[in-house]
């Protein structure tokens, strides 16, 4: 049994249906549904109720060329399959997303158990997002409809039920004026979960970055609640965006175009002879207790651990800071180390200490 890094990646052809049909059908497969729940048959009708009535329409689409997906071998061996194609070829009601050209669906994947834990979600989603692109999507939306479970997730523990982990440009390495730990997200990159859109902040953004840092309640667990200069704070160990940032996405709510707050991951360099990222966010009062701040996060870690590269990302707050953590321990990020920094001005809580969560890739 190999690596998934020597995993091969092809899609779905007429000639490839045989395999496509063995993996279903092998233990643990997804052959109650035959990813066709969201799908139509080749005559336009909704997917039947019967599973073997959906493996004759999903077998009617891929032996008539419809592009359906992507499978991976480990060999010669199907190992792996994604859900991925273009929008207009799944049902009108699968979710309200952006009509756009160019716009692809990733609904559902699966790996075998017994090559699971080798990398192959970051490798699936990877591939699926190079066939997508050179297919000509402009944007890829995941939208999975029941809970997600360790079986088919990288994110074990999530409970979330749509993100898009693979939008966006080629990863453009870092960058950085004033700073070494910049991760340059360039202007075109978007990254489209069931309720958010992030792109990266512009100088349009400041009124909101600024309304954002001035709640008392948003920066309590940043510097204990103080005013926030409109300027921002060079000289804090906390980020202050104000429209220039590279490395900063705002998040907006897509349907509405509302701003609710930001993400933005920090280059750390190599450590411990992995790649590594910092994931940073900060939303709102508008939007806690919605899982905007989960949906969000999950889809910065699917962007970091694939399009960019990176073998490990953390992400660090207050000991006291219960939100937070539910938000990283919601996406699969797992508590690894408690810090007591010595703080020149201590706010409340500061005595209990700070946490650190990491999730690496190939923790599927």
């Amino acid at each position: 049994m190999a690596d998934a890094a020597t995993w091969t990646f092809h899609p779905v052809t007429p000639d490839r249906w045989p395999d496509m049909a063995a993996l279903f059908d092998g233990r643990g497969g997804p052959k109650p549904c035959w990813c066709m729940l969201w799908r139509r048959d080749l005559e336009g009708k909704r997917a039947p109720e019967k599973a073997p009535d959906r493996r004759a329409a999903m077998a009617g689409l891929a032996l008539a060329g419809r592009q359906v997906g992507l499978l991976g071998y480990d060999g010669t061996t199907p190992v792996a399959w994604a859900s991925i194609a273009p929008r207009a070829l799944f049902d009108a009601t699968l979710s309200p997303l952006p009509d756009q050209p160019g716009l692809w669906s990733l609904t559902c994947f699966f790996i075998r158990s017994d090559h699971r834990r080798q990398g192959g979600f970051a490798a699936l989603l990877a591939a699926a997002e190079t066939h997508a692109r050179q297919s000509g999507a402009s944007a890829i939306p995941w939208t999975p409809t029941a809970p997600v479970t360790a079986s088919v997730a990288l994110f074990p523990r999530s409970r979330r039920r749509a993100l898009l982990p693979l939008p966006g440009p080629e990863p453009a390495g870092t960058s950085c004026a004033r700073c070494s730990r910049q991760v340059t997200m360039p202007p075109e990159t978007r990254l489209i979960t069931a309720r958010l859109l992030l792109r990266p902040v512009t100088p349009a953004d400041r009124a909101d970055l600024i309304a954002l840092d001035a709640d008392p309640q948003v920066m309590r667990y940043l510097n204990g609640g103080r005013p926030v200069p409109e300027a921002g704070l060079a000289d804090a160990d906390f980020l202050t965006p104000r429209g220039t940032e590279p490395e900063v996405l705002a998040a907006l709510d897509h349907a509405s175009g509302q701003f609710l707050g930001w993400f933005a991951l920090f280059d750390d360099g190599v450590v411990d002879g992995l790649r590594s990222a910092e994931l940073g966010y900060r939303l709102a009062r508008s939007a806690w207790g919605q899982r905007f701040g989960r949906e969000g996060a999950a889809a910065m870690l699917c962007h970091a651990l694939g399009p960019l590269g990176f073998d490990r990302v953390r992400a660090q707050t207050m000991t006291v800071n219960a939100a937070s953590r539910r938000v990283m321990e919601a996406v699969g990020m797992r508590h690894v180390a408690t810090l007591f920094p010595v703080w020149q001005n201590p706010i409340p809580g500061a005595d209990q200490g700070e946490v650190i969560y990491e999730i690496r890739r190939g923790d599927a």
